[in-house]
């Protein structure tokens, strides 16, 4: 039976596509310090991440975390087309990182 390892996530604005990066979409399983690496495609309101492996897991699970960087430092942002920064945090203001996990159960 085959492994179905998508995700996707819906903005409710129209983002700047050419932000969407490895540095500012960061995957990670709780049995791994290492980023999980991945095919990223984003349109104009869809971000899709699909992992090149399965997910780690260990002990019959894990926790993966999708982190959307929205602060503007280090390797860049998210932006939206006015080049207005992610309200990951959603106070509000521009900036601030979203963070989203799941469980794996295997």
């Amino acid at each position: 039976m085959p492994e179905i390892t998508l995700n996707w996530v819906e903005f409710d604005a129209p983002i700047d596509s050419s932000t969407v990066t490895k540095e500012t979409v960061i995957v990670k399983s709780s049995v791994s310090d290492e980023p999980i690496d991945g095919f990223l495609d984003a349109g104009s309101r869809i971000l899709m991440f699909r992992p090149y492996g399965k997910y780690p897991v260990e002990n019959g699970g894990a926790k993966v975390s999708i982190t959307l960087i929205g602060t503007g430092t280090g390797s860049g942002a998210i932006t939206d087309t006015k080049s207005v920064l992610l309200d990951g945090d959603k106070d509000g203001k521009a900036g601030g990182d979203f963070e989203y996990k799941f469980n794996i159960m295997r």
